[in-house]
């Protein structure tokens, strides 16, 4: 299963990602709301960027069980940011360093945008325990499926089984993989105050 693979080959990637994004600096709790901050605006700027890459494959945007439109996540970034006074105008334009080569590797990097949309549910949980966090409300992006979180989850594995039926297709989602993780890294090594001019 094309599932099982992701998560064995990608694992490296997976926990390396976790340490720069910010997951274990939540669940230890040792987080200020400057920080989440920071955290939240980096997620807008790498969804802005993904979600304009992944919709110029027509084959997730029109499929009609992936609801494509209904996974974005940018929209609920906006709001968190607009709660904690962040102007997203004055964000700097993100720039993805590689694209897609093909259908699969698009639906592979959006593996990773959607497993992380998972776990935030985990990550809600912890930040509503944290009052400096959970005060200002800024949960939208955290909350995004409510409870359809399991069923969207279930539903894009499924879809994604469906193209793995060979193994070539295997590794072109699996490339993919490899590229969303370096998205999510290259958005959290930004030097955000050198590109907004702070």
């Amino acid at each position: 299963m094309i599932h099982e693979r992701l998560k064995t080959e990608t694992r490296h990637l997976h926990d390396r990602t976790e340490e720069i994004a910010g997951s274990e600096q939540i669940m230890s709790g040792n987080i200020t709301l400057d920080e989440y901050t920071d955290i939240l605006i980096r997620n807008y700027l790498l969804h802005l960027d993904a979600e304009m890459i992944l919709s110029e494959w027509t084959e997730w945007v029109n499929h009609p069980e992936m609801k494509f439109q209904e996974r974005l996540k940018t929209e609920a970034l906006r709001r968190d940011l607009d709660i904690l006074n962040v102007i997203t105008d004055q964000l700097p334009m993100p720039n993805l360093s590689q694209k897609p080569e093909n259908h699969l590797q698009a639906l592979g990097a959006m593996y990773v945008l959607e497993g992380a949309t998972l776990g935030g549910s985990m990550i809600h949980k912890r930040l509503s325990t944290l009052p400096q966090i959970s005060k200002a409300g800024a949960f939208h992006y955290y909350t995004v499926y409510g409870r359809e979180i399991g069923s969207k989850w279930k539903q894009f594995l499924a879809i994604l089984e469906e193209n793995a039926s060979l193994k070539e297709d295997e590794e072109e989602i699996l490339i993919g993989a490899e590229l969303g993780y370096q998205w999510v890294q290259e958005a959290f090594q930004l030097d955000l105050a050198s590109l907004t001019g702070e």
